[in-house]
């Protein structure tokens, strides 16, 4: 009867996916009447000043290409860093899992990215509790990183954009986020709240009691992967901007922190679905006094890139269901 139980708990909802490509298709409908209305009053935003927009088309498959990949290694690395912490659902399965659980960041308070992954392994027989710790680990490690990337890269001028009490109370609450007294308090929460000592035997209980659950080195690897994955955004966001404008004057390092810093604003907007606007509106903010770009290029650049983020994580959770559910047995 459990057997039976968990091979069709190894299915995705079919409801979830439906929401899931709804959601997708509406945001892409969004985004896309913004892109051309920002596109159509090109000359009103102040484009030009010896900046030519030419499209070029491989350039925006390598942003996309670069883009889906660094969604990939970050949900790989949620997976094994879950299960190195006492998951026991398969490395591929539990990817894509994160990749659906990441669409929560659209909805406002940012939580529900949290709690949809732990729910989902929860109702399959796995510790969700251990998801949502783990969640919140990672998250907070991309968020420290790349703010630490984007301070580093542009030093003072970040503070000319940004507010830097919004840096301080992120920094802190991310240090806070990141104590193991938190971790532990959060995933024993948790487990109430998903009852999961009474739904599972001792062993499952003395897992999600996180006494192996994430440790230094874990973070410190968890680290690693988030440098990678910044560099690998960083590249994307440069090529993306090179595909629309053949001179923007925007160095690799120069792409990795505004692109970085714009997104650890718009999450730190915990109101705004996504981060939207916040993070357009920080991305065009440095983009001008980093780059000393116009009001119009900044504002194309920050939209186009909300759409490519937005396509490769349609394309990236794609994969994911497609390959990492292949195997998945089906219900008898």
């Amino acid at each position: 009867m459990n057997e039976e139980r968990a091979l069709i708990n190894r299915r995705l909802p079919r409801p979830l996916l439906i929401g899931v490509v709804t959601f997708l298709l509406t945001a892409l409908v969004t985004v896309a009447l913004g892109l051309s209305r920002a596109w159509t009053n090109w000359l009103v935003l102040g484009g030009g000043k010896g900046e030519e927009l030419a499209l070029r088309p491989l350039f925006i498959c390598a942003a996309l290409v670069l883009g889906v990949l660094a969604l990939l290694i970050t949900s790989w690395s949620w997976a094994i860093l879950f299960k190195v912490s006492g998951g026991r659902t398969r490395t591929s399965e539990a990817a894509a899992a994160w990749l659906g659980s990441n669409l929560g960041r659209y909805l406002p308070g940012k939580v529900w990215q949290l709690t949809s992954i732990a729910a989902y392994l929860a109702a399959r027989g796995d510790t969700g509790s251990i998801a949502f710790t783990v969640s919140l680990a990672l998250q907070a490690v991309l968020l420290a990183v790349g703010a630490l990337l984007g301070v580093g890269v542009l030093g003072p001028l970040i503070f000319t954009a940004l507010d830097p009490w919004l840096l301080v109370i992120g920094g802190s609450g991310v240090l806070i986020a990141l104590h193991p007294t938190v971790l532990r308090w959060v995933t024993r929460f948790v487990r109430k709240v998903l009852k999961e000592d009474q739904a599972g035997d001792r062993e499952d209980a003395s897992k999600a009691s996180f006494s192996g659950g994430i440790t230094a080195r874990s973070i410190f690897l968890a680290a690693v992967a988030a440098v990678l994955i910044w560099s690998i955004y960083g590249v994307g966001f440069w090529v993306l901007v090179t595909s629309l404008f053949a001179e923007h004057g925007m160095t690799f390092p120069m792409a990795m922190a505004v692109f970085a810093m714009g997104y650890v604003m718009g999450y730190m907007a915990i109101i705004a679905p996504g981060g939207l606007v916040v993070r357009e509106g920080a991305i065009i903010g440095l983009l001008g006094i980093v780059a000393g770009m116009p009001l119009g290029s900044a504002t194309i650049i920050a939209l186009v890139a909300r759409v490519w983020t937005t396509v490769a994580e349609v394309l990236a959770l794609g994969l994911a269901i497609a390959f990492g559910l292949r195997k998945s047995p089906r219900p008898r």
